[in-house]
């Protein structure tokens, strides 16, 4: 008459390959104990770990039905519910959970960590507040809301809550390491270092001490000391993707693809679908040249999102970089209207056809842009750029001219325009301009 050790036996068995013994134990413990949750948990987990996510769905909602609102089966529930895609199904379960037992910290934890998951910062933000207003001893969850304030950027609230951890708790390793994360983001490099070497000291089996202490020598592009870091750090925690990225990029930079390639190889076996590391691939193959590889990569970035004009420009340099300027001619025309910086594909496609010695439609695309933006100062310097391709200096000139009347505060006009005179040979002129340049600048 007792649950426990029945359910204890079908995990052995599960646990031990036995599981059609499993199952058929779980389901006489269904119909022995028809009104106690755990039978139903039980089963539902089972078939949880085994990837049956609608029989598991079923068992917890027919629990559900029979009134066992018991919170673990609506965190179970929850949790199925995501696996299964269905977020706001999940947020409900979740929401329903803490309704029904306002005091449960597991509930509240859940909640607030979901939030974050959805990106609902202000809602996550004010569920943990909740739990330190009722379990103020709990360090972990300040130190969580810390963490959504640094995800706002809300850099000055984000220090002096953490400066309250830290005066609660001086020994508190991870007050340390957010007060470096704050620093480092305030460009305070080498009071960012200190502290992240004493998050270290105070808890030598975290990587993440060792993480951001090699962080900050990556920000001074000192790649061999970062890369010295890093390998420590990914002793402490093998399976860290930011480390194994962070590793990847480093590697990249150092030009050891091979090594590059590897690591993000045994990232993308694990996360197939992780933005980061495919972008970082593609960039490895076009430092290689192995530009079939990288569009490969772009290309199935673009299939999982498709939403996205910063890699499809990607793919469209890499075109023309081919030599196939139909190719990238489509796709730029498309992110003018896409791209968060639609002069990018605007001075690309001006490129295209200054190659190409289609002068005018580079200058009928410019006119086109600065009728809808009169005053944009770097279209207006794009267009120079192609009169001074046509070697019309005078005119690319006293357009430069113009320009810096309307943007006294620019050294662009300027530059362009010693670099006409340099052109010509008029090395004097060009000196000149140079200095009321730097003069801005």
């Amino acid at each position: 008459n007792d649950i426990t050790p029945q359910i204890l036996l079908a995990r052995l068995y599960e646990k031990t390959g036995r599981y059609s013994l499993a199952e058929q134990k779980l389901g006489r413990v269904l119909n022995d104990f028809p009104n106690d949750p755990a039978s139903y948990l039980a089963s539902a987990r089972f078939y949880l770990r085994s990837n049956r996510l609608d029989r598991s769905h079923a068992l917890l909602t027919r629990a559900y039905e029979k009134g066992l609102k018991n919170p673990d089966i609506l965190h179970t529930l929850a949790f199925v519910q995501h696996k299964q895609n269905k977020y706001q199904a999940a947020l409900n379960s979740l929401t329903e959970a803490v309704d029904l037992t306002p005091d449960n910290q597991k509930s509240l934890t859940l909640l607030a960590d979901y939030y974050v998951f959805l990106k609902k910062y202000p809602q996550a933000r004010e569920t943990y507040e909740k739990i330190i207003d009722k379990w103020p001893q709990l360090l972990p969850v300040k130190s969580k809301v810390a963490e959504l304030l640094l995800v706002e950027r809300s850099y000055d609230k984000a220090l002096e809550h953490i400066e309250g951890i830290l005066k609660e708790d001086p020994e508190y390793a991870k007050g340390y390491l957010l007060r470096g994360i704050v620093l480092r983001e305030e460009g305070k490099r080498s009071r960012a270092r200190e502290d992240f070497s004493v998050a270290r000291e105070l808890d030598p089996k975290s990587a993440e001490g060792i993480y951001y202490y090699g962080l900050t020598f990556l920000d001074e592009e000192k790649f061999n000391i970062s890369l010295s870091e890093m390998l420590q750090a990914l002793e402490k925690d093998p399976d860290s993707t930011k480390i194994r990225l962070t590793l990847a990029y480093i590697y990249l930079k150092t030009g050891k693809s091979t090594a590059a390639l590897e690591e993000l190889g045994n990232i993308l076996a694990k996360e197939p679908d992780n933005l980061q590391a495919r972008i970082l691939r593609a960039a490895v193959y076009l430092s290689e040249k192995e530009f079939e590889k990288a569009l490969e990569e772009y290309g199935y970035i673009l299939q999982k999102n498709p939403d996205q004009p910063l890699v499809r420009f990607r793919m469209a340099e890499i075109y023309r970089a081919q030599g196939k300027h139909d190719e990238a001619l489509k796709i730029f025309r498309e992110l003018l209207t896409t791209h968060p910086d639609p002069l990018k594909p605007l001075e690309e496609i001006v490129k295209i056809h200054i190659s190409r010695n289609q002068h005018q439609a580079a200058l009928d695309l410019c006119n086109d842009f600065l009728k809808k933006d009169p005053g944009n100062l770097q279209a207006g310097l794009v267009k120079a750029a192609v009169y001074l391709s046509q070697g019309k200096y005078d005119t690319a000139e006293s357009m430069l001219f113009d320009l810096h009347e309307d943007n006294p505060e620019s050294d662009g006009p300027f530059m362009m325009m010693a670099g006409s005179r340099m052109i010509n040979q008029d090395y004097e002129a060009a000196l000149n301009i140079y200095k009321r340049a730097v003069e801005i600048n």
